[in-house]
């Protein structure tokens, strides 16, 4: 498997793929050839081609396939009509777990290891080693020495015109009222 910092530059350039992986239209030749369902030998091979991409570690390619198997699924429901073929490739795609997992897992760990570096820069820059145990103030408690109250950073905004809540109209004595002078 690539390295954890490998698999985060792949998750942060990953692009929705702007026309189908060839899976998709062999999906579609499958689906056709087998009489409009999908049985186990059409899945298997459907199966056996993203267990290869998976396997060959071409990762960007595999999201693009599980993007269009997706793009079947969809078609198959609303153009098709084949709900049975659609849940087919949906349990197809949700097997792909165990390899989307492990992959997730290492981007996990790249910024695991980018939080403890930027976290080590803090502390060289800053000159203190106690980010660890700093905390919020508690409520009611003095600000520490040399803090600025957040309220003078920026003025209270006003709340749009059309936001306030007037009051109703009350109707003024003598005006209308039916008291007898």
């Amino acid at each position: 498997m690539r390295s954890p910092r490998e698999l985060l530059q792949l998750a942060q350039t990953y692009r929705q793929p702007s026309k189908l992986h060839p899976i998709a239209d062999r999906t579609f030749q499958l689906f056709e050839a087998a009489g409009d369902k999908l049985g186990e030998p059409q899945l298997a091979e459907l199966r056996a081609q993203l267990e290869d991409l998976g396997a060959r570690e071409l990762y960007t390619e595999w999201m693009d396939a599980l993007v269009s198997l997706y793009a079947f699924v969809r078609y198959a429901n609303e153009k098709l009509d084949a709900p049975d073929a659609a849940d087919a490739v949906t349990e197809l795609i949700r097997e792909q777990r165990t390899l989307f997992d492990s992959i997730c897992e290492g981007i996990g760990d790249a910024r695991l290891d980018d939080s403890r570096a930027h976290q080590r820069l803090a502390v060289e820059w800053g000159g203190d080693d106690d980010l660890a145990t700093r905390t919020a103030p508690a409520l009611n408690a003095r600000p520490p020495e040399g803090s600025v109250r957040a309220s003078v950073l920026k003025p209270i905004a006003r709340p749009p015109p059309h936001l306030v809540r007037r009051a109703a109209p009350t109707v003024a004595a003598g005006a209308g009222s039916r008291r007898e002078k």
